[in-house]
């Protein structure tokens, strides 16, 4: 039963293997891999190092905790999508040397002279690059990411710049560290714009410096500073469309750093942009003239069409605290319905409250079940749950379809597959399932219903073994099909495919230990126990990722009354201008609540005829598919005729789903695919975990 190959949405640029090199954190293997989208290395430090010569572009899916600190300052790492990797400095690892895209880099270490660089001093070692290793060390070659579409937050950065090329475009900073020689400064590359649609939040002014170059103007482009203290008499700093939020302080220093010499906070005061600006630039003036600085020496930033809200990082953003950076539909970061300042684009937040009592359109603390728990306002595994599985549900969001829709989802989720096993996604990685019909891969099956097989008929639950290839079955049973059997024990023949080991294994005269990844590419291979009862279990599904579920409608289909009751697990929705009571809590207008039992009411103390509406998962109103979306970007689902098309494992074709990316010759349907949005009234979702005990 080969299992499905590792898809990826980026081709290779150059040599597949050698300049472009893929990377997978979950399937992927540093002892069989090559680098390759088919057999893709599992470690970025062995996709660095691998070869001799360096590759130029590293694509990676999954969450990578690794010392990286001796880049070559011309390799980019990306990942596959923005959201499909993660680079977590654990407060201790260094990333550095390399350029970056679609990737969300958190927690980094800082550069200390005990780092292993590729050139230049260890000090400067922090996210970014050089233009090239020739360029290390000078304030006007600083290209940091050098690249699009990255979200940073605590970590360290190269020379301590903020900026970089003018490829550093919708890029987040967020609580910026620095190490002790270098402090952090706005910059870049030469005179060159070396911030674009950016968001960079918190940081004070002892962590603050003045800008290395100053014989060259830098520019800032729609840009949003808040929480962040600017150096007013900063050198050669254009600002352009830019946000200053009423959080963001500027300072005049007199000397270099923010914790040398004088820093004098400048009062910013006024109602309007103009006045507040124009306080700015006076209180700088007056600064000049009281510390007696010459005309010459005196660097005002020049402001071209600039904002200064009386707005703080809290009205702007839905959730800075928490490092989200989409903006409030109603706030100042929004210019017009296609333009906003910053990195990330308006949303709808949808709050995660360990109490939500009273609030519409949050998660719903009250459905999380399993292995799955709100804590500290915050969606986490239950570590206490000896459950395999879990859900929570959000509540009801209701929205305007004729003012806005919605086109993307940003929830950042930390990869634990490594440390839980645990996948936010219904489907399961280790198993495939086939229908009457299907060609079968030559490999080990269990009957799910009655099915023939080879002029045998086996009940539910019985093996199925295949050994030949381009066979089939028939069902006996209404939607009877045929589950691969992924565990291999020590003598069973391996079908070509990948494998988690569990125990320790020798195969082919190697030593694989546990939590590793075994290739098979030959046929009639086995493997021996390594001093474990061990078991390999195959990866049917390596493609599936973790998503968000979402589903939709666009009106209240049925109403009922008290006294019609409700049905377990269904979805009610309080349509009108009363709150009501279920199960002792309280539910205002607009907030939705979960039926814990057939047949129980809900009250309405003054208005025995007060009626609610049925959403979802009620026999009363029709079925409505959840679709697996996209964790951190894009959201669509591809639609024919009205309805929701599935692939053919009956999954949703959506932003979740692997398979749209694919063009119809590779088993997909990018090249058909018509992307519907969100854009119905109610709108409801959901968490799924699926945890493997087995690896465990």
């Amino acid at each position: 039963m080969n299992s499905r190959l590792l898809r990826w949405r980026i081709a290779p640029s150059g040599t597949e293997g050698t300049t472009t090199v893929y990377v997978h954190s979950r399937f992927g293997s540093d002892l069989y891999g090559d680098g390759t989208r088919a057999n893709p290395y599992q470690s970025l430090g062995k996709a660095y190092r691998a070869k001799s010569t360096k590759p130029t572009s590293i694509i990676c899916i999954g969450r990578f905790s690794e010392m990286l600190a001796d880049g070559n300052h011309a390799c980019h790492i990306s990942g596959d999508y923005y959201g499909a990797a993660t680079f977590d400095g654990a407060g201790y690892y260094v990333l550095y040397g390399f350029g970056h895209s679609r990737l969300i880099i958190t927690n980094t270490g800082v550069g200390t002279y005990d780092l292993a660089v590729w050139t230049g001093s260890e000090a400067l070692a922090g996210v970014g690059r050089a233009y090239n290793a020739g360029g290390v060390g000078s304030a006007y070659l600083v290209h940091g990411v050098a690249g699009s579409s990255v979200l940073m937050d605590r970590t360290s950065l190269y020379l301590g710049c903020i900026g970089g090329s003018t490829a550093v475009k919708y890029v987040g900073v967020s609580r910026p560290r620095h190490n002790g020689v270098y402090r952090l400064w706005l910059g870049g590359n030469q005179s060159d714009v070396v911030l674009s649609h950016c968001t960079v939040y918190d940081c004070v002014i002892e962590d603050r410096r003045k800008s290395f170059d100053a014989s060259r103007t830098k520019t800032v482009v729609s840009t949003i500073f808040s929480k962040f203290a600017l150096i007013a008499n900063d050198v050669r700093i254009n600002y352009t469309g830019c946000l200053f939020a009423a959080d963001a302080k500027w300072y005049y220093l007199t000397a270099e750093n923010g914790n040398a010499g004088t820093a004098t906070e400048l009062a910013v005061t006024g109602t309007t942009s103009a006045e507040r600006q124009a306080s700015l630039l006076a209180a700088l003036n007056e600064k000049y003239e009281e510390n007696n600085v010459a005309t010459a020496s005196r660097y005002v930033p020049a402001f071209s069409s600039c904002l200064f809200s009386t707005q703080t990082a809290a009205e702007i953003f839905n959730n800075p605290d928490k490092q989200d950076f989409t903006l409030r539909p109603d706030g100042d970061g929004v210019i017009n319905d296609s333009t906003y300042y910053g990195a990330f684009p308006p949303a709808l937040n949808v709050p995660i409250m360990s109490d939500s009592t009273g609030v519409a359109g949050t998660w719903d603390e009250l459905t999380a079940s399993g292995c799955i728990a709100v804590e500290n306002n915050a969606i986490c595994i239950d570590e206490t749950s000896e459950s395999m599985s879990g859900e929570i549900l959000s509540k009801i969001v209701t929205i305007n379809p004729a003012k806005y829709q919605l086109n993307g989802i940003f929830a950042n989720v930390m990869d634990k597959f490594t440390d839980y096993y645990s996948y936010l996604n219904r489907e399961n990685i280790f198993a495939a399932k086939y229908k009457a019909g299907d060609t079968l891969p030559i490999g080990k099956y269990i009957a799910k219903g009655s099915v023939t097989y080879n002029g045998t008929t086996y009940s539910d639950g019985a093996a199925v073994v295949v050994s030949a290839d381009s066979t089939t079955f028939t069902a006996v049973t209404d939607n009877a099909c045929l589950q691969t059997n992924n565990a291999y024990a020590a003598g069973d023949i391996l079908p070509i495919g990948r494998y988690y080991v569990k125990g320790a294994v020798i195969y082919q005269e190697t030593n694989i230990s546990n939590n590793s990844i075994l290739v098979v590419s030959e046929n009639n291979t086995t493997f021996a126990d390594d001093n474990y009862t061990s078991t390999l279990f195959a990866i049917e599904q390596p493609n599936r990722q973790d998503v968000i579920y979402c589903r939709c409608r666009s009106t209240v289909y049925v109403k009922i009354k008290a006294t019609d009751g409700l049905q377990r697990g269904g979805i009610y929705l309080n349509i009108g201008t009363k709150n009501i009571t279920y199960h002792g809590r309280t539910y205002k207008p607009g907030e939705s609540f979960v039926a814990k039992y057939t047949g129980e009411t809900f009250n309405c103390s003054d208005d025995a005829d007060y009626e609610v509406g049925i959403m979802f998962d009620d026999t009363r109103v029709p079925t409505s598919e959840w679709v697996p979306a996209q964790m951190f970007g894009e959201y669509f689902v591809m639609k024919q005729s009205g309805a929701i098309r599935l692939d053919s494992d009956g999954v949703p074709v959506s932003s979740g789903n692997y398979r749209s990316f694919l063009t119809t010759a590779n088993g997909g349907y990018s090249d058909q695919l018509r992307k519907t949005i969100i854009n119905q009234k109610y709108v409801q979702f959901a968490i799924f975990m699926n945890r493997y005990d087995h690896l465990v």
